[in-house]
C-alpha cells in the first residue's frame, strides 16, 4: 500500500469532532484535459481541499497552489473561462494539516525509529567502525542491494572486500562474511577500527508496507486528538474530579495514549529487527 491519505487518516477519526465543513466560491479558467486551473484567486486555498465546478471531475482535490493557478488531481473535461468553481474544506482540522503532520512529522519519525524509508529505494554510504567479527550490522533495515564495501586506510579507501562473497540478510540490515572468506583468511573480515568500514547501500520501502501505514494512521490522529482536546475542553468538571483524564486538556488522554502505544508496538519490530514479513 501507499502511504495513507489524509482521507483516510480522516475515515479513521470519524465521529471525533472534526467534520466541520465550509466553502470558498472562486472562477478560473479549465483546459479541455489539463489538470491546470489558471486566473483564479488562490488565497487561503490549500493542497488537498476538494473542488468541484462545471467540467471538474467528481472527488477532485488540489494538489499544488501557486500564485494565480492551481493544479487538481484530475483533468479538465471541458474548456471554460471564468468557470464558478466551489472548494470545500474541513474548517476544525483541515485534510491539509493532517497531510503535513503526515509528512513532516509522523513519518520521518517512523523511518527514524524503524530505521527504513517510506518514500521508496533511497541509496547512502555511511561508515562504520569494525568490531572485530565477521557480522556487522547497518544503520538501516530492509537492504535493497550492498552497492560497495571499502576500507577506510588514512586518507584513501582500499577495496578489499568482494562483495558476493558477504551475505546479506535485507530485512535485519546484517552483513555476514560467508565461511570460505573465514577459513581461507583466518581473521575477520570486520576487523577493529574506528570508522574504518565504509559500506554503500541501498534501502528502504518500494510501497509502504500494512504494519508501518497503520503506525502512521495512529499517530497523526493521536495528534489530531491531542488539538480537539485543547480546543473543545473536556465537558463536566465534576467528571474531572474523579477522572484525570477527562478534563479540558485531557477528553483524549486514554484514547492517544493507546493509538500511541499500538504505533510504537508496530515501530519497535522494525527497529529491533524482527520483523514479522
Amino acid at each position: 500500500m501507499s502511504c495513507p491519505t489524509s482521507q483516510e487518516i480522516r475515515d479513521f477519526l470519524e465521529g471525533y469532532c472534526i467534520d466541520t465543513e465550509a466553502t470558498y466560491s472562486r472562477t478560473g479558467d479549465t483546459v479541455l484535459g489539463s489538470a491546470s486551473i489558471s486566473d483564479i484567486d488562490t488565497s487561503k486555498l490549500k493542497p488537498e481541499m476538494r473542488i468541484s465546478g462545471a467540467g471538474i471531475p467528481s472527488g477532485s482535490t488540489i494538489v499544488s497552489v501557486s500564485a494565480d493557478s492551481i493544479v487538481i488531481s484530475a483533468v479538465a473535461t471541458a474548456n471554460g473561462s471564468d468557470v464558478t468553481l466551489t472548494i470545500t474544506y474541513y474548517s476544525f482540522i483541515s485534510n491539509y494539516w493532517l497531510g503535513l503532520r503526515r509528512d513532516n512529522f509522523v513519518i520521518p519519525f517512523i523511518e527514524k525509529h524503524a530505521k527504513t524509508s517510506l518514500s521508496g529505494e533511497t541509496q547512502v554510504t555511511e561508515y562504520y567502525s569494525g568490531n572485530g567479527t565477521n557480522i556487522l550490522m547497518l544503520n538501516r533495515r530492509n537492504i535493497e542491494s550492498l552497492d560497495a564495501i571499502e576500507y577506510v586506510v588514512g586518507d584513501s579507501t582500499l577495496n578489499t572486500i568482494n562483495i558476493q562473497s558477504v551475505e546479506l540478510i535485507s530485512s535485519q540490515g546484517i552483513l555476514k562474511a560467508k565461511s570460505n572468506i573465514i577459513e581461507s583468511w583466518n581473521y575477520p573480515v570486520f576487523f577493529k577500527g574506528e570508522k574504518n568500514i565504509k559500506v554503500t547501500y541501498s534501502y528502504g520501502e518500494a510501497t509502504c508496507p500494512d504494519d508501518l501505514g497503520e503506525a502512521v494512521i495512529y499517530l497523526v490522529c493521536e495528534q489530531a486528538l491531542g488539538v480537539i482536546e485543547g480546543q473543545t475542553g473536556g465537558g463536566d468538571v465534576g467528571i474531572q474530579a474523579y477522572n484525570r483524564g477527562y478534563g479540558p486538556r485531557g477528553k483524549f488522554s486514554h484514547v492517544r495514549s493507546d493509538l500511541a502505544r499500538k504505533a510504537y508496538n508496530i515501530i519497535s519490530t522494525y527497529s529491533s529487527g524482527v520483523v514479522g514479513r
